[in-house]
């Protein structure tokens, strides 16, 4: 009876490490590709010389904006 025991312990502490070490992995940051980083930066900062509403710059950077 000693025996079940410590294996149904060992069992559920097991489940216990892997539930915790796989809700980790999933709450990882979103990774972005950084040449496209890049582009959309530089796209948002010389689009219109700074000049223009946010919504246009953003429209016309949007082929570079990373998903």
């Amino acid at each position: 009876m000693k025996d079940i025991k410590n294996y149904l312990v060992a069992i559920l502490a097991g489940l216990l490490v892997l539930t915790l070490s796989t809700r980790s992995a999933q709450s990882a940051p979103k990774q972005y590709d950084a040449v496209k980083l890049v582009e959309y930066a530089d796209c948002l900062s010389k689009s219109n010389n700074g000049w223009g509403s946010a919504d246009a710059v953003r429209l016309d950077c949007s082929a570079w904006k990373p998903k």
